[in-house]
């Protein structure tokens, strides 16, 4: 049965996939910067619809 409260860690990723952990730590690293700009963009998004909405 999975242990709901149970962290994955970059570790366990890095002993699952025989990758080193800083390879897979510079991965989610990428993956963090890429939903931060996707966050940042969406957001602009939203504010421009606001901007120009007819409400």
């Amino acid at each position: 049965m999975v242990d709901p409260d149970h962290v994955v860690t970059a570790e366990d990723v890095a002993d699952a996939t025989g990758q080193s952990i800083e390879t897979v730590a510079r991965g989610w690293h990428e993956l963090a910067e890429e939903q931060v700009d996707t966050e940042e963009s969406e957001s602009e998004s939203t504010d421009r619809r606001r901007m120009f909405s007819d409400d």
